[in-house]
């Protein structure tokens, strides 16, 4: 079954859309989702059509170190990967 946040809609303050959490989620990030979630039904929030920046900062790449400590990671996995390998042979 879905899971209650994939039910649950949010109401734009400005121009009153409504948009499914998943959605949202997808557009700004689960971080920013969560928050929106927990600041509850009181909060103001304008949605990406009427704010597009959140979704500038949703798609900004990251910094550099974030990317290269990313990159080192999946190089790392491959190196394991590569002698885990070379050991079963």
């Amino acid at each position: 079954g879905a899971s209650e946040a994939d039910e649950t809609l949010l109401l734009c303050s400005e121009c009153g859309w409504g948009w499914c959490a998943p959605c949202v989620g997808a557009c700004v990030g689960e971080a920013q989702l969560q928050a929106l979630l927990a600041a509850g039904d009181d909060s103001e929030w304008r949605c990406m059509r009427c704010d597009s920046s959140q979704l500038d900062e949703a798609l900004r790449p990251p910094p550099p170190a974030v990317a290269e400590g990313r990159a080192a990671a999946v190089v790392a996995e491959a190196v394991v990967a590569e002698a885990v390998v070379a050991e079963a042979v």
